[in-house]
Formats: C-alpha cells, sequence, structure tokens
C-alpha cells in the first residue's frame, strides 16, 4: 500500500481510542450501552487492523471490510463524532479503483451532507421552512465547503500518489529492461568474440594454411633441382618468395581481422593465381572451366567459391597425391553448381577437418549444399550448389 499510509493508520487508531475513552469517561455507569459502544469501537479497530495487514491483497475480502468500517462510520456520524467519516473518506479516495470509488464517493457524499440536517423525526418538516435556512443555511454552506475542501485535497494526495507510484512502476520496469540490455550486450559480445575467433581461425587456416602448404611443396622441389637446373632453380625461389609474402599478407588479415577477399580482381583471376602456386613442375595438370557472367555474382558467394577451391588444390596435391584436376564453375538450374576432381590415391572413408567443415558451413550458410564423395585410387570429389535465390548478384 502507500508508503506512508501506516502513519495515518496509526494516528487514526489513536484519534479513535482517544474518542473511545473519552465516551467510557461520559458514562456515569457502565451499563450494557457503554459496554456496547466500546465492544463496537475495538471491533472497529480490529477491522481496520486486519484490512490494513491482510486483506489489502484480496480485493473482495478488502471491500467487505470497508463495508463494515463504513457502516459503523454511518453510526458515528449521527451519534458520537464525524472524525471517522472523513477517515473512510481519505481511504477510499486514495486506494479505490474508479468502479468502487464513484458508488462509496456517492453513497459518502449524500449520507453526510444529509447528516448536516438530520437531527429529530420532524427534519422534513424542517428543512422545508424558509426560517430553517435563515437560521442555519451559513453553517450548512460552511459544512458543506469544507468537506468539498477535504475532499479536493484527498484527490491531490491521490494524483500526487498516483503519479509516484506509476514513475516508480516505469523505473521498474526501466531497470529491469536495462537489467535485460545488459545481459543480451554481453550474451552478444560474447558470440561475436566466438565468432571473430573462427572467422580468424578459418582465415588462417584458408589462406596461410594453404600459402605455407604450397610453400613447402615448391621447397621440396627446389631441393631435387637445386644442383641439377640453375634457371628452373631461380624460378622456384622467386616463386618461394612471392608465396612467402602471401603467407605475410594472409597472416597480417588474420591477425586484424580484415577481411579482404582473394577475389577482387576477378574470381576466375583469383583462381588462376592460385593454380599457379600450385603447380610445380608439368606434371601436375589442373583444368579451369569458368563461366565469365558467374564474375556477376555477390562477392561473399565468389569468397566461398575460391574457398572451396582451394581446399580441393590443397587436399588434391598434398594429401592425394594427385596429378590431375578439374574445376567446372557453371550456373545450373537456377544456381550455380561448381566441382573438384581430383585422380589422387583417394580415401575409404572421408573425416571432416576443418577444411571441410568451413566449406560445408559457408555453403550452408548461403542455402547451398555440398557433397564429398572419394574412393581408393579414384580420388576425391567436391559438388557443391548454390541456389540463385541466394545469390546477391551485382548491377
Amino acid at each position: 500500500m502507500y508508503k506512508y499510509s501506516r502513519y495515518a493508520f496509526y494516528i487514526k487508531n489513536v484519534i479513535i481510542c482517544i474518542i473511545c475513552i473519552n465516551l467510557f469517561l461520559s458514562f456515569e455507569y457502565m451499563s450494557l450501552k457503554a459496554f456496547c459502544v466500546i465492544g463496537v469501537f475495538i471491533a472497529l479497530i480490529i477491522n481496520d487492523y486486519l484490512r490494513y495487514k491482510f486483506f489489502y491483497r484480496y480485493y473482495n475480502k478488502y471491500y467487505i471490510s470497508f463495508l463494515i468500517s463504513f457502516i459503523i462510520g454511518v453510526w458515528f456520524l449521527f451519534t458520537y463524532n464525524d472524525f471517522y467519516f472523513y477517515a473512510l473518506l481519505f481511504e477510499m479516495l486514495i486506494f479505490f479503483n474508479k468502479k468502487v470509488l464513484k458508488i462509496f464517493l456517492i453513497t459518502h457524499i449524500l449520507i453526510f451532507l444529509g447528516s448536516r440536517h438530520i437531527y429529530s423525526n420532524d427534519v422534513i418538516y424542517h428543512i422545508f421552512l424558509a426560517d430553517y435556512w435563515r437560521k442555519n443555511g451559513l453553517d450548512f454552506l460552511q459544512s458543506t465547503l469544507f468537506y468539498i475542501m477535504g475532499i479536493c485535497i484527498f484527490l491531490y494526495i491521490r494524483a500526487e500518489w498516483k503519479g509516484r507510484i506509476d514513475a516508480q512502476n516505469l523505473n521498474d520496469e526501466l531497470n529491469r529492461a536495462y537489467d535485460k540490455l545488459k545481459e543480451y550486450s554481453s550474451k552478444v559480445e560474447e558470440l561475436t568474440i566466438a565468432k571473430e575467433r573462427n572467422r580468424v581461425a578459418s582465415e588462417i587456416h584458408d589462406s596461410l594454411g594453404h600459402s605455407l602448404t604450397a610453400l613447402i611443396m615448391h621447397l621440396d622441389f627446389l631441393e631435387n633441382v637445386v644442383d641439377k637446373d640453375t634457371e628452373k632453380t631461380k624460378v622456384m625461389i622467386s616463386k618461394c618468395q612471392s608465396l612467402a609474402r602471401g603467407s605475410m599478407e594472409g597472416l597480417r588479415r588474420a591477425v586484424y581481422a580484415l577481411k579482404e577477399e582473394e577475389h577482387s580482381k576477378g574470381l576466375k583471376t583469383s583462381i588462376n593465381e592460385l593454380i599457379d602456386n600450385f603447380i610445380i613442375n608439368e606434371g601436375i595438370k589442373i583444368r579451369l572451366a569458368l563461366e565469365e557472367s558467374i564474375e556477376n555474382i555477390s562477392p561473399d558467394i565468389k569468397n566461398i567459391i575460391y574457398r572451396t577451391v582451394q581446399e580441393g588444390l590443397t587436399n588434391g596435391i598434398r594429401h592425394g597425391k594427385a596429378t590431375e584436376i578439374s574445376i567446372d564453375i557453371f550456373y545450373k538450374n537456377d544456381g550455380i553448381e561448381f566441382k573438384i576432381k581430383d585422380n589422387g590415391v583417394g580415401l575409404e572413408e572421408i573425416a571432416m577437418g576443418n577444411g571441410l567443415g568451413n566449406i560445408e558451413k559457408r555453403i550452408d550458410l548461403v542455402g547451398g549444399r555440398v557433397t564429398f564423395s572419394s574412393r581408393i585410387h579414384e580420388g576425391f570429389s567436391i559438388d557443391a550448389y548454390i541456389p540463385l535465390k541466394e545469390v546477391k548478384t551485382v548491377v
């Protein structure tokens, strides 16, 4: 209930006790009437206590308790004192909802104004006499205005209280929203960090890992020809230097998490440069077939194709010992299909490592599908398809 309502409750009960003691002292002897009056006061205090402490959580019990107090308050109004009737008015205007307040407030006003003139059985006769109003009109006006002023003051307190309650509820709601926002922000930050770590790990594997693999292959070949063919040695050294520089650039991109697309010079050009890095001697043949119109697709899709080709070449030459690799990239069935097939040693069972796993994740993100197939002595193949509706073409 209202923060300071307990003070009003205690003050009200103290005043009621003072009234009760005053009535008790006014009795010359303890009669049945005196005991009844004292009993009513005690019952009233108990009823108010229950309403204030317990019944305010339950509307039905609360209103029944208030109705009992209201009836007793009407009795006080006509017999002893109008203080308690004002106390009920305060409680109504502060705590009641609008619907119930209207009913009790109208009843309260009619009873209070009527009590100002009901003194005897011939009250109706008196109030219709002009002489009555000449003698009592000013008192009636004064008490009525005082009553209306009390209602206005209580309504002002109600408005202030409701405003504070609404402000407090809004503040609590904002605090809850802020706590949730902090929680979501923390989760987003964690997810962002995890995503960035995965992206950097993928970048290192796809860029630096493949470049170093090609560099090792060139160095192995260089070891065999360094004393036999000076011209080829110079060419191999130049390629090794180029691969080392490319590896350093790939590492720099991974460290600073810079997404620099390999296909910025064009997908076909980038793949041809990749092929050139993997061709060590005439014993390795790599064929590329790529429709020119595919250059117009989204850079993200071209990056997926490039990374898939990169992984296919690395696996085919390094692990599969392949000497022939075919790369086909073309439009098919309202989508893009690309295949990488080699004639390597093949596998009995395909293990999904980082490389193949990254390919699958990338293609799955754009609504595509990919399959890996291999047999012993029959090589390894990657078949992928990305639907055209998922491809963002560049106008």
